[in-house]
């Protein structure tokens, strides 16, 4: 069994499950029925599958869902320059636009973001942490899991179609390796990603998505930075200074593409000439 913490998680891993401690109780009974829900949806789209619940308890903060063997997620494709990742990404986009087209949760919790930044005709229910951490191939078959919203977010499990994009995407960029810098294109997967959402979505517009992204850019980034700290803290002062200065370019080309989407045209290119 291995273990390990996020902040206020505690996580245990062992041969066949995947053991979460959460202490806030209303965020576990969340992910717990986001979860369900997302098994519901995965079944009917037939695009990915969700980890099945083997184990909910809500007073002692516990939830245990099955661990996929040989899983291996989009980050560590992109690590190791698997090609394939590319595909993968795009399949992503599509089965986060058959998420947002269908899941459906009892409670609705907004996300505390300004009204003007999630229009009702735009909002819809969330994973709420998508990110290519969170999503997994493991024979030949996508997996999404982890249906819990990014702490920065609170509890919000309702808004923007456009929030789970630009997490997603910002993530590609703010998370990237260092020792991978001069491999690592985020710009390509990004655009790959969005080609998926897009095929199956076509109203999908790129201003406001940029918008969005204009917006949470400053406490994304915060965020992610005091998020991040503990993985630079150790090491001599070049490696943490290096580590800073990657994830400042890191930042500012995330930036740039923000900018670059806000003036693309809304007809989506095509798939192929991004792969």
């Amino acid at each position: 069994m291995s273990t390990f913490k996020l902040p206020s998680i505690f996580i245990e891993v062992d041969a066949g499950v995947f053991r979460k401690h959460l202490p806030d109780g209303t965020a576990l009974k969340a992910e717990y029925s986001r979860t369900t829900a997302a098994s519901l949806v995965a079944r009917k789209s037939g695009l990915f599958s969700v980890p099945q619940i083997v184990g909910f308890d809500p007073h002692s903060g516990v939830l245990e869902s099955e661990r996929i063997q040989d899983l291996t997620t989009l980050r560590q494709m992109a690590a190791a320059g698997d090609r394939q990742v590319y595909p993968a990404l795009h399949q992503a986009g599509e089965c986060l636009e058959a998420v947002h087209a269908s899941l459906r949760a009892e409670n609705v919790d907004l996300l505390p973001l300004p009204a003007f930044l999630q229009p009702e005709e735009e909002r819809v229910f969330l994973h709420g942490d998508f990110t290519f951490d969170n999503v997994g191939i493991s024979l030949g078959r996508l997996f999404i899991y982890d249906w819990s919203t990014a702490s920065m977010m609170g509890h919000g499990n309702y808004g923007s179609r456009y929030f789970d994009l630009v997490w997603f995407t910002g993530y590609l960029f703010q998370t990237a390796p260092p020792r991978l810098f001069w491999r690592w294109n985020a710009e390509k997967m990004a655009r790959v990603f969005l080609a998926g959402y897009r095929s199956r979505y076509p109203a999908f517009d790129p201003a406001t998505y940029a918008r969005l992204g204009v917006c949470l850019y400053p406490s994304m980034t915060d965020w992610w930075r005091h998020f991040c700290q503990g993985s630079s803290s150790s090491g001599s002062h070049l490696r943490r200074a290096t580590f800073a200065f990657w994830r400042n370019v890191m930042a500012r080309r995330w930036k740039v593409f923000l900018l670059g989407e806000a003036r693309r045209s809304p007809v989506p290119p095509d798939a192929h000439e991004l792969a």
